[in-house]
């Protein structure tokens, strides 16, 4: 934010125009879950209309030794898949206890997770048929760019807390981190997470 500013005032102390038009957004609420901020925009479109070109400055540095520059982002999409049992009609669903109903009814919650296990292999190659084909082959230059970014596999490892890192050289790690399509399963409702977990079979998740 301050970056964005700062680079205003330059132009206005240098009594410079700004070659565009800008219309900034500035949203605080990012780590805290982005409270209000899908309502607003949803409330507000007309306020993110008509742009020739975005510009996202919610980044990361690539190591805790010099920040980088963003040239480029993956895009994003969000997907919420729900199954549940279907009611007959004038009834509505209900848990079942697993000790009596196992067995004998389609659980959603295990076809949410067989479903859920064709998206993607254990080392995040996603299986979706076609997938792969909507992505640009990578270039010899391309190749070569990655050769000399200044990114330790010691330093990814000690930031993750694991041994979970997929790949073991730095370059095959940032492509897969910035430039071939990935996947994440981030949670499943309608399930009891408590410790104490009730052995009931949800109608939908």
């Amino acid at each position: 934010m301050l970056a964005w500013l700062s680079a205003l005032e330059a132009y206005q102390k240098a009594e410079v125009d700004v070659p565009v038009n800008l219309r900034l957004c500035f949203e605080g609420m990012e780590e805290s879950g982005l409270v209000r901020f899908s309502e607003f925009a949803q409330e507000h479109k007309d306020i993110f209309t008509k742009f020739d070109a975005a510009c996202i400055s919610d980044n990361y540095w690539l190591t805790t030794r010099k920040p980088c520059l963003t040239y480029g982002l993956r895009d994003i999409n969000y997907f919420t898949i729900t199954i549940a049992q279907k009611p007959l009609p004038g009834h509505e669903p209900v848990p079942l206890h697993s000790g009596i109903y196992r067995g004998t009814v389609h659980e959603p919650m295990t076809e949410l997770v067989i479903m859920l296990s064709k998206l993607a292999d254990s080392n995040g190659n996603i299986l979706i048929p076609g997938i792969n084909g909507l992505v640009d082959d990578v270039t010899p230059d391309e190749i070569a760019q990655y050769e000399d970014i200044d990114f330790d596999m010691d330093e990814f490892r000690s930031t993750i807390g694991s041994e979970a890192a997929i790949y073991a050289t730095a370059k095959d790690t940032l492509m897969h981190r910035w430039r071939y399509p990935s996947i994440t399963i981030h949670g499943i409702n309608g399930a009891d997470p408590s410790p104490n977990q009730t052995t009931a079979i949800y109608p939908k998740v």
